[in-house]
């Protein structure tokens, strides 16, 4: 079991174990008295808790491996993720799964954020990449009551402002919060057109995520052991490559030779 204090920190996890295999998944809420039991089902049913030399072989052979992962909300309860890859087992057998690939089954957390893949543009490399989006309803409350502070002219828009970036500013979080940002400017400079605007500056980017810092990874004891409740848990950070920041030159680069490549390759068609 992997127990995470942030948000933020559970899930950059499940951004990083989803496109490696783990699309099947379920969830819900537990209480805090509750977790130790449901840890230790998981555990014992599905192997948790196995290491990564031993989930590499089963994988191998075609068995499914399994990942309990939880994180504590403000009212005290447990969000918690149960993730499987594809294969064999029990895991497949006895739960009822749904798959982040398929439209209809998307992981969502806490109906506020779900998990995407989507197409990366092309100056930032192309393909398709994953990364959490708010929920289409969050973002339109969210416009929506933004539009209106930024219409009346409310000194509360600065601190609501501020409070957003405080949000987990994933890729696709960014995004979305640059448009909501965008058309609140305008609204603003059009209804009250002598006052500054409080909100991050619009000719930078927003900041990036930061740092992918891990959970503390606990074993799930024995009977013998789990008297004691769950282990005290330490915090442990691991340094992450921060995402390339792109200046107007190196995207210039990258796409002279994007094109130069494009050339390369009419070249070798076939009259």
């Amino acid at each position: 079991m992997q127990i995470f204090d942030s948000q933020t920190r559970a899930q950059q996890y499940l951004l990083r174990i989803v496109p490696k295999g783990y699309h099947h998944h379920t969830g819900g809420t537990v209480a805090a008295h509750k977790l130790d039991e449901l840890a230790y089902k998981f555990s014992e049913k599905y192997d948790t808790d196995i290491k990564d030399v031993r989930r590499y072989t089963l994988r191998k052979k075609k068995v499914a491996t399994s990942r309990f992962l939880v994180c504590q909300l403000p009212d005290g309860r447990y969000l918690w993720f149960l993730v499987a890859t594809d294969g064999s087992g029990r895991i497949h057998e006895e739960e009822t799964l749904r798959d982040a690939r398929l439209s209809s089954e998307r992981l969502i957390w806490n109906g506020e954020y779900i998990l995407l893949k989507t197409n990366r543009p092309s100056f930032f490399g192309g393909g398709k990449h994953w990364s959490w989006w708010m929920l289409p309803t969050t973002q339109q409350e969210i416009s929506a009551y933004v539009d209106h502070l930024a219409k009346e002219g409310d000194p509360r828009l600065k601190s609501y402002l501020a409070e957003l970036q405080h949000r987990p500013l994933h890729s696709g979080v960014r995004l979305q919060l640059g448009k909501i940002y965008r058309r609140a400017h305008r609204i603003l400079q059009a209804c009250h057109p002598e006052m500054p605007w409080p909100g991050p500056d619009m000719n930078k980017p927003l900041p990036w995520l930061g740092k992918f810092l891990s959970a503390k990874k606990t074993t799930v004891a024995t009977d013998a052991e789990t008297s004691g409740g769950l282990a005290s848990l330490s915090e442990e950070k691991q340094k992450a490559t921060k995402p390339a920041r792109y200046t107007r030159a190196s995207l210039e680069d990258l796409l002279r030779a994007e094109e130069a490549r494009m050339l390369e390759r009419q070249k070798k068609l076939p009259i």
